[in-house]
């Protein structure tokens, strides 16, 4: 799907005309999609969470205020920005090639009303 509101809700639209049935759940790549997605199935007469399911990635403040507020994956934006001027620091000072480095930052579900059988939503 684009990664735009528009653009996300149009792909969704058009996934959705095709009336194949629709799945539990669904993870989005981001907020950004889910929200368009939502508007989408919204559209089609679908109810969330009643209906079917939906996770964003990135947690952003929006995802608490939309209706259904959006459960959502968390990141720690600060530590990964953080952890990212290290290792440019570290590139940009070291007078020889240095090797590629994975970094591995976890992150968090927040829950909240986005998705259904889950007790104690947000």
């Amino acid at each position: 799907m684009d990664s735009t509101l528009e653009g996300a809700c149009r792909d969704a639209e058009t996934q959705l005309a095709q009336d194949s049935p629709i799945s539990e759940a669904y993870l989005c790549a981001n907020d950004i999609v889910a929200y368009g997605f939502i508007k989408a199935l919204r559209d089609h007469g679908y109810e969330i969470p009643r209906d079917v399911s939906i996770v964003g990635f990135d947690n952003l403040p929006m995802s608490e205020v939309i209706e259904p507020a959006l459960t959502s994956v968390n990141v720690p934006k600060q530590k990964i920005g953080a952890m990212a001027i290290r290792l440019l620091d570290d590139l940009i000072v070291s007078k020889e090639s240095q090797p590629a480095v994975k970094v591995l930052v976890s992150g968090n579900l927040v829950v909240r009303k986005s998705v259904g059988g889950v007790p104690n939503k947000t």
